[in-house]
């Protein structure tokens, strides 16, 4: 399924989690489950969803 389409992820976080930790946990559920994935995460150009969101030179989230 391409991005086009959507993709809906259901993973369980604690009630005071912030928006890295569930991206984590979705990050965690498609390195599990890789042909869930909408990105091409196992092929070198994105290696999580974490990195579509932070960018880690200035410690930020977009």
């Amino acid at each position: 399924m391409g991005l086009q389409k959507g993709k809906e992820y259901t993973v369980q976080v604690k009630d005071d989690a912030t928006f890295v930790e569930a991206l984590a946990m979705v990050d965690k559920y498609i390195f599990e489950n890789p042909r869930e994935s909408i990105f091409p995460i196992f092929e070198g150009y994105i290696y999580n969803y974490l990195q579509l969101f932070w960018d880690p030179k200035h410690n930020i989230i977009y």
